[in-house]
């Protein structure tokens, strides 16, 4: 189910695997296994996709069957995350931001291999 909706979605967007391979940090093959639901993405990077198709996880993961409409799925922008998590400053770079965001996973993959 989960990978019929993401190609649906890619579609719909007229986004390449490869654009969103890029955006998610993985490679075209990865997005391609998901689609023909060969492997599943982990809650993170279902999370991103959510996020890049300004939708909800329960829609990717076919909880609810109609795609939530804007006013219910307003996600923040990266614009907004690096706006709070630097206080407001314009000079945050991309490389800087994805720093951030390996960091936040380190922490998340430490918490989850604590619980072994």
């Amino acid at each position: 189910m989960f990978g019929e909706i993401l190609k649906s979605l890619r579609i719909e967007n007229k986004v390449n695997q490869k654009k969103l391979a890029d955006y998610l940090g993985v490679s075209r093959s990865t997005v391609s296994m998901w689609e023909i639901n060969l492997s599943e993405p982990d809650m993170f990077m279902i999370t991103k996709i959510a996020e890049y198709f300004n939708t909800t996880t329960d829609f990717l993961l076919g909880n609810i069957k109609e795609k939530p409409s804007d006013e219910k799925a307003v996600l923040p922008s990266d614009d907004d995350i690096k706006f709070a998590l630097f206080n407001g400053d314009k000079e945050i770079s991309d490389e800087m931001y994805e720093e951030v965001k390996r960091f936040a996973q380190f922490i998340k993959d430490k918490k989850n291999s604590d619980k072994k």
